[in-house]
């Protein structure tokens, strides 16, 4: 670098700096500067371009409002479609909302207890998915093949929603796995 910085003409600095592939900078004056040492930015993009606030806020769900309960990890993975670009943004959220909802544990019920019902969590499973418009229902259920039957003119919204729940019911029994945050 100092060869480069004394050198008496410009194809003499060329020379050196093809060699060495080094030049002077004024930089280098500077007793805390040492690139060794500072090549790596990545994390630093990471966390100016909020990908880590999205990963842990919108991937994990991990948000203030979260900390201090438990985390209800899936009953079971199933490999869902992506929404498409037929959707709009709203209706891709719903279709997002959809497939969690369907793949979430029964909370409180024992598999073990002959007593014990899944019809409380069916109906509120109804409940939430007649939130949802009938775009999103039928991008779902088309995905998963349990599209219903047109009888009519059209099919309504709560014929997807009986086949999203028959569905639900016709898959292997949940797991029952429950993460405490705090």
């Amino acid at each position: 670098m100092i060869l480069w910085r004394d050198a008496e003409t410009t194809k003499e600095q060329e020379q050196l700096f093809d060699q060495y592939g080094l030049r002077w900078s004024e930089l280098w004056c500077l007793s805390y500067w040492d690139p060794r040492k500072q090549l790596v930015v990545d994390s630093v993009h990471c966390l100016l371009e909020h990908l880590l606030e999205f990963h842990l806020r919108d991937l994990l769900g991990l948000t203030s409002t979260q900390a201090g309960k438990s985390l209800i990890v899936p009953a079971f993975q199933h490999p869902f479609k992506p929404w498409s670009d037929d959707l709009t943004l709203k209706q891709g959220k719903q279709v997002h909302s959809i497939q969690g909802l369907l793949v979430k544990v029964i909370e409180g019920f024992d598999p073990n207890d002959i007593s014990a019902s899944v019809e409380p969590h069916l109906e509120g499973l109804h409940k939430k998915l007649d939130k949802s418009s009938i775009p999103a229902l039928e991008f779902v259920c088309s995905d998963l093949g349990c599209s219903p039957v047109k009888s009519g003119s059209h099919i309504l919204k709560r014929e997807y929603i009986a086949n999203l729940i028959e569905w639900v019911s016709s898959n292997e029994p949940p797991l029952f796995i429950i993460i405490n945050l705090s």
